[in-house]
């Protein structure tokens, strides 16, 4: 066990500031990078004690089923959540692999209020469902007569054996709010290659308003692109291709909305306090690779920030050219906006001071 755990659980035990408030999640941060099971371990009473989320990030990362039976058996019961138990407790017990939560988990998936709705359903994208797998497809063609739905249920589309929901999702999406499209885009990333194109138009078109953090669709955005195995540096060069064809405007903004959504940085992480799914972790694109493609700047060296802010500057005073970069890459640069993209780089290790 790290000598940070115990730190962090002395700090988690005492009379709460602000400054404690800021060293214990440093701490877990710690924790987070260089953790193992003995760590989740040594937490598990205080989380089982307090029924506070602030660990279960840990618990989440380095637990085992055993982990999710001590935290479903005392947080969860025969009518649900028990009262002032964190929702999030619902999708680390199936992070954690504890099969038999299926049952308790789908009916709160399909009845629970949306927060706990939200974590049940991300839980059994991480467990075998095959005992609920004719349920979950005829709950998601269910969907298909309502405009409001729960988000989150087309999200285990994948785990149905029913091939024909694949095409169905993006159909339940343009029935529905935008608002309400998260766990459809989950969905089809959970499906893996055969789901890109249908991925595709939700970064495209900017009716889907996919990059928003108002709807709660961007932290999930990016989950799924990811999680589906595409490229944000094949992305960034179709649309780099696109703007270079004269593609311009209210759609070309909308890309790049969608691309910052993408970037590696904390606005994204904080959504998701307790993580991914298991299933979408799949490997991408290295952030600081992601930042070279952009930027044309070496790996080790990072950008230089006074170079950057030129580049930006001419581009927002209609420059046509620019040392190192072409008219359409400073088109990029100025929708992007400086001050955001700035923000994005110094959040990145080693990059930006």
């Amino acid at each position: 066990m790290l000598v940070q755990t115990e730190r962090l659980l002395a700090c988690l035990k005492a009379v709460p500031t602000p400054s404690r408030a800021i060293e214990a999640a440093v701490l877990r941060d710690i924790v987070l990078r260089f953790g193992s099971g003995a760590d989740a371990q040594a937490l598990l009473p205080w989380c089982l004690e307090t029924a506070d989320a602030f660990a279960l990030p840990v618990l989440a990362r380095f637990g085992t089923p055993e982990t999710g039976w001590s935290l479903f058996a005392a947080m969860v019961d025969s009518h649900g959540l028990r009262p002032d138990c964190p929702a999030e407790v619902l999708q680390v017990v199936g992070t954690t692999g504890y099969a038999p939560a299926v049952p308790a988990l789908w009916a709160i998936a399909r009845e629970a209020p949306h927060h706990e709705s939200r974590a049940a359903c991300l839980g059994l994208m991480d467990l075998p469902c095959e005992p609920i797998s004719a349920a979950i497809s005829e709950t998601i063609r269910g969907l298909g007569a309502r405009s409001l739905f729960p988000e989150f249920l087309p999200s285990l589309a994948f785990h149905a054996a029913d091939p024909g929901l694949l095409p169905l999702l993006p159909r339940l999406a343009a029935q529905t709010a935008v608002d309400n499209i998260a766990g459809i885009i989950l969905g089809l990333a959970a499906f893996g290659d055969p789901a890109i194109p249908h991925l595709l138009p939700f970064l495209n078109d900017r009716r889907w308003d996919a990059h928003s953090t108002a709807t709660g669709t961007a932290p999930h955005l990016r989950m799924a692109v990811l999680g589906a195995g595409m490229s944000v540096i094949d992305l960034y060069d179709a649309w780099r291709a696109d703007a270079l064809a004269g593609i311009g405007g209210d759609a070309m903004r909308y890309r790049l909305s969608c691309l910052l959504a993408l970037l590696p940085g904390p606005q994204v992480s904080d959504d998701l306090p307790i993580g991914w799914p298991r299933l979408l972790q799949r490997s991408g694109d290295a952030h600081a690779a992601i930042y070279d493609r952009m930027f044309g700047t070496p790996c080790d060296g990072g950008p230089d920030l006074d170079d950057l802010v030129a580049r930006w500057d001419a581009a927002s005073d209609g420059a046509e050219t620019m040392p190192d970069v072409d008219a359409a890459e400073a088109a990029l640069a100025a929708l992007i906006g400086r001050d955001q993209m700035l923000s994005v780089l110094r959040s990145q290790p080693g990059r930006v001071g």
